[in-house]
């Protein structure tokens, strides 16, 4: 059962995933209307999951379903990845590559996806600082992605690679 993502409460489970580029407009479009149908027949062990699907910052792809509802089981979650993956192999992109960053600059509304070492190496030469925001691929709620999708780098798993001086 596809509904509005606006409809999805805060103790819904979120799955994010973030895209190795910035997508364009019309793929955007083009993954909405691809998962729109596989929501709307998304079930676990027969019954109907009350689903949704967002696109935020033209990169990151959120799949929330209500657990009060029916919670998503193993093999619901695994038919969910494959759609994924095939819309991965469609529009040319890779969602499942952790070691891509979106990365935001202090104060910027606008986003770039940089691959780790390239990301390491802006740290260690100060393009990047501690108070930029990354993308935190671990929410697990919808309530934590309302709140948390965005860290500044510095509360982040990749605050280990920031100089010394600047932790």
């Amino acid at each position: 059962m596809n509904i509005s993502f606006d409809q999805m409460p805060s103790s819904a489970r979120a799955w994010v995933y973030t895209a190795n580029r910035i997508l364009t407009p019309a793929e955007s479009d083009l993954l909405m209307q691809r998962i729109a149908p596989f929501l709307t027949e998304w079930s676990s062990h027969g019954t109907p999951l009350k689903a949704a699907c967002q696109i935020l910052d033209q990169a990151v792809i959120v799949v929330a379903v209500e657990n009060g509802f029916e919670a998503a089981s193993g093999c619901s979650i695994d038919k969910s990845v494959r759609i994924l993956k095939d819309l991965e192999q469609e529009l040319g992109i890779s969602l499942f590559d952790r070691l891509q960053i979106l990365y935001k600059k202090e104060g910027s509304a606008s986003a770039e996806v940089l691959p780790l070492p390239l990301f390491k190496n802006k740290l260690a030469a100060g393009e990047i600082n501690s108070s930029g925001l990354i993308v935190n691929t671990q929410v697990t709620t919808v309530g934590e992605l309302k709140s948390e999708l965005w860290k500044e780098v510095k509360d982040s798993w990749l605050a280990r690679f920031l100089p010394s001086t600047t932790v």
